[in-house]
């Protein structure tokens, strides 16, 4: 169950994903881990990661996770998904917790949607526009 989500890219669970299921789910092939371990935390900014954190290497307008990679699992990532043909260099002979896939930026997707389905309580959904809503008379 996602309990918050921060602006700093880290989101915090209650619930765990075992690694065998969660990278079937995220289309992926799990490498160098216990397939009967679980992923818990999540974290796409090496920033503010914390030591246990699942790191995911999604790429932007501005740069890509793999870049960070290297810091993310000094920092105590316990893993991360990532994209084959992006993992740096000084990495690819590396044995470290992964799951390798297509585009870490849909399995981050598919991540989320898994942890919505999964989500027990209640969600409200709120709109906007850039309009102004005044509520009583003028």
């Amino acid at each position: 169950m996602i309990r918050r989500i921060k602006k700093s890219g880290h989101v915090n669970k209650e619930t765990v994903y075992p690694l065998k299921s969660l990278a079937q789910t995220l289309n992926g092939q799990l490498l160098h881990a216990d397939p009967s371990e679980s992923a818990g935390s999540v974290c796409i900014d090496s920033r503010t990661l914390q030591k246990g954190d699942w790191f995911v290497c999604i790429r932007g307008e501005r740069t890509d996770g793999h870049l960070y990679l290297q810091q993310a699992l000094e920092k105590g990532a316990s893993g991360a998904v990532v994209q084959t043909e992006r993992i740096p260099e000084s990495l690819l002979n590396t044995p470290f917790p992964q799951i390798r896939v297509a585009d870490p930026n849909l399995a981050l997707r598919e991540w989320a949607s898994l942890a919505r389905e999964q989500f027990p309580g209640k969600v409200l959904g709120i709109t906007g526009s850039t309009s102004i809503i005044y509520s009583g008379s003028r």
